[in-house]
């Protein structure tokens, strides 16, 4: 008999290699396995691997959690005590969720609606989650080395408290539509899961791969990552919690198809699928119309950097390779390269980028994304930048290699930059006249 690790495997490299799969779903896990800190287990290690050599996205949910009262908690904490317990060691994602080029995917509920007829038996009938919420069984992160985990969310379903007999009850009303597993005696049934909300993401995933069949698994993680965002429920109910919560609980948000496989008027989507030497840097112009940076409203410019690096499960430094990214206004790109280019000791540091009025800030910071293969930053601006900054920003990406050899070769890498503006202004037709692919690379 093949351990599972080994079936899925070779059922993957079958699937890829026979049909052109390039998109599964594992909503499957080890419950025994809660991640708490140290190497990940060959499992997750293996479909790190696989997509990377296979350039495949496999989607992998966090995982389900279920309120343990042997610790001495009372019945009514399923509702007291929600969100704080899916924070707790004991809620942490399991194996293979920790993988660092899987996309992993946390749950949403999307109803609290008692039905009638249950809500007229009794009032002792509460929903944990009010819609948009993380579902009361989702797990949370981080991932190895503090990455960003699980990256995306979805629905999944809600859980339902019976005060009178202390249980938590699934409610149709409240849980997830899907097929029936006997679908000959019944076509539909529902469920709720953090199985169900990987299949959405995993859904989405193949449909910008049917509508961009070139495009690297690099780049559908990026442009599903660029899309997402925190729903207003879950941002305002964990903000009151660890500081982090929302990232360990929801990532970088829901996805949003149709911002994720095209642009607006105001919104503007520019991406690169390439790929970097190690040690190297690449530079990109990203236009600035007068448009976005005049008119008056919230402006945003948010970068999605996703890479495949190798990994090694053995080490405690799982990632090969490491990459990151800034955003510089208001210097050119002289600057920018004598800035990032490696000094002698005698040389000393190069300070023309010192000013964080250049080095545009971008949120989470470089500490809380660099851990992670799928990097998502915003920078915002409210008031009119100074016109000293000119009509060109300019996003710099770097990778430093650790352990990896030089035969992995080139680290592939895509990018995505969305340009937003709160106000209904045309900066599409601008930008898609100035932008000219222009990379500068130096060791």
């Amino acid at each position: 008999k093949k351990l599972i690790t080994s079936q899925m495997s070779d059922a993957i490299r079958y699937l890829r290699e026979t049909y052109n799969c390039r998109v599964f779903n594992i909503s499957l896990g080890d419950d025994r396995l809660p991640y708490r800190g140290g190497k990940v287990t060959p499992w997750a290690a293996i479909l790190d691997t696989l997509s990377r050599e296979l350039d495949v996205v496999i989607v992998v949910s966090v995982g389900n959690y279920r309120h343990d009262l042997s610790d001495g908690y009372s019945p009514d904490s399923n509702v007291q005590g929600y969100p704080s317990y899916l924070l707790a060691e004991q809620a942490k994602l399991i194996e293979p969720a920790t993988g660092a080029v899987i996309l992993t995917v946390g749950a949403l509920a999307h109803s609290a609606n008692i039905p009638p007829g249950l809500a007229a038996r009794s009032a002792a009938f509460k929903p944990i989650a009010q819609p948009n919420e993380p579902a009361p069984f989702t797990r949370s992160g981080p991932g190895i080395g503090g990455a960003i985990k699980p990256e995306l969310c979805e629905y999944g379903g809600n859980r339902v408290y019976d005060g009178q007999l202390q249980t938590l009850r699934d409610v149709r009303e409240c849980s997830v539509v899907s097929m029936h597993h006997e679908y000959l005696k019944r076509l539909f049934t529902t469920d709720n899961g953090t199985s169900y909300a990987a299949p959405r993401v995993a859904h989405m995933a193949a449909k910008l791969i049917a509508l961009f069949p070139e495009a690297s698994a690099n780049l559908i993680r990026a442009l599903l990552a660029s899309s997402a965002s925190i729903p207003e429920a879950a941002g305002q109910l964990l903000e009151q919690h660890d500081k982090d919560a929302v990232l360990r609980l929801c990532g970088y948000g829901r996805p949003d198809l149709d911002l994720a496989q095209s642009s607006g008027e105001n919104r503007v989507v520019l991406y690169a699928d390439s790929a970097i030497a190690f040690d190297n840097l690449h530079i990109y112009e990203v236009p600035m119309p007068q448009d976005f940076l005049l008119t008056k409203g919230q402006r945003s410019i948010s970068v999605t950097l996703a890479f495949d690096p190798p990994v090694r499960h053995s080490r405690f430094d799982y990632l090969g390779v490491q990459m990151s990214y800034k955003l510089i206004r208001g210097r050119s790109i002289d600057d920018i390269v004598e800035a990032f280019r490696k000094r002698s000791k005698e040389e000393g540091p190069f300070e023309s980028l010192s000013s964080t009025s250049f080095d545009c800030k971008l949120s989470p910071g470089s500490r809380l994304r660099k851990p992670s293969t799928l990097q998502r930053a915003s920078f915002s601006m409210k008031r009119n930048p100074l016109r000293d900054y000119g009509d060109t920003y300019y996003l710099v990406i770097w990778s430093e290699k650790k352990w990896a050899s030089e035969d992995y070769g080139r680290q592939r890498y895509a990018v995505v930059a969305a340009i937003e503006h709160s106000q209904e202004i045309n900066i599409y037709s601008t930008i898609r006249q100035r932008v000219q692919a222009r990379i500068r690379s130096r060791r």
